[in-house]
């Protein structure tokens, strides 16, 4: 499973910029302070609880996101039947969405009406977070939640293995042979999974992508705010030896307190 998270991070990160929800379905919200684990996110307090007040930019316009790993999955659509050769009534189907991978970590993410929620003034949250530090209450690889991506309908399918599938019922019929997931019904769930690392489905509005920013310790460095290679805004004694950082990579957790 870690080995699966990690190829999954690095490729929701190189197609949107972003992180994705890990394991998807979980609950995660602008301030929100905690642990990005192989085995899902960890809250452990959020950035109010300890003092550091924050507020929300405007919340970004609503996009639909529709992406699959180019190399390893494959999306079709069908229809489910209902009835059947002992009914009298005629046969009636859903829109129903089918998904084959050929390797694992391979993904499958869409949303509807997706929309970014931001913190503002994320210079400042940075040198609280340093001058926390210094006062011993942030320790490394805490990382705190900067940005969320929230929308709905959300479907996500992760591939455990080469030989994976699953299908999803929309819970509304077909138009015109396209399918729009903004008009899923009640109904919207999967019917079947094979060989699937982590999945999810939800008709109602839920977390898709995130970003946060974690401290780093390092030697013989002076603390810093490292806003991906941007001249630092906050600098402390040389002895502080810690940054805040945007979070990229599985990898930067590891390396947090060292």
């Amino acid at each position: 499973m870690k080995s699966i998270y990690k190829d999954f991070w690095h490729e929701t990160r190189g197609r949107f910029d972003r992180l994705p929800v890990w394991l998807p379905g979980t609950s995660i919200a602008l301030g929100d302070v905690g642990l990005a684990e192989p085995n899902g996110w960890v809250p452990l307090t959020s950035l109010r609880d300890l003092g550091i007040p924050f507020t929300a930019g405007p919340v970004g316009t609503a996009v639909d996101y529709a992406y699959n790993s180019s190399d390893g999955a494959e999306v079709s659509v069908g229809a489910t039947i209902d009835g059947g050769l002992a009914s009298t009534a005629p046969a009636r189907g859903n829109a129903e969405l089918r998904f084959r991978f050929c390797r694992a970590a391979a993904f499958a993410l869409m949303a509807s009406a997706v929309r970014v929620h931001r913190l503002n003034s994320i210079a400042e949250i940075d040198a609280k977070i340093l001058m926390a530090y210094r006062r011993g209450s942030w320790p490394p690889r805490w990382t705190v939640v900067t940005e969320i991506a929230i929308g709905g309908p959300v479907i996500v399918v992760v591939s455990g293995s080469a030989n994976c599938a699953a299908s999803v019922d929309l819970g509304a019929s077909m138009t015109d042979g396209t399918v729009n997931l903004a008009r899923a019904g009640v109904g919207l769930g999967f019917g079947y999974q094979r060989n699937v690392a982590a999945s999810f489905v939800s008709r109602d509005a839920a977390p898709v992508l995130w970003r946060g920013r974690y401290l780093r310790t390092r030697l013989l460095r002076s603390a810093t705010i490292d806003n991906r290679g941007d001249v630092p805004t906050v600098t402390g004694p040389r002895d502080d030896n810690a940054v805040v950082r945007e979070l990229e990579m599985p990898d930067d957790l590891e390396l947090a307190d060292r």
